[in-house]
């Protein structure tokens, strides 16, 4: 998925509202776009890992807040659809989903 603002992140369009969220709130912290490493999908859920954050005049705390927040919401939030959803274990990936995208995996 692309981003509004051109960051890409290798996840669900399910997320969209979760990872453009977290960047907007992180960009107000300091964060640019040349501070992103990596925007995906880990062990089921989000994950946002920066270059450094540290720099930031926010400080580490404000900015690993932001990003722990976006990677809660993700653990409750279907990656396919943006419905509520659970993490999936038993999938050939860990993923989470909402009931009708689960059915969905299931029969492909």
């Amino acid at each position: 998925m692309q981003t509004s603002v051109g960051i890409f992140a290798s996840c669900g369009d399910g997320w969209r509202e979760i990872v453009e969220d977290a960047i907007a709130r992180l960009a107000k912290l300091g964060v640019g776009p040349s501070d992103y490493c990596q925007i995906k999908e880990k062990h089921g859920t989000l994950r946002i890992y920066l270059l450094t954050y540290r720099r930031h005049a926010s400080g580490p705390d404000k900015v690993a807040e932001v990003i722990e927040c976006a990677e809660e919401s993700s653990a409750v939030t279907c990656s396919d659809c943006g419905a509520p959803g659970t993490l999936r274990m038993d999938l050939v990936w860990r993923k989470v989903l909402c009931n009708e995208c689960y059915r969905r995996d299931l029969h492909t």
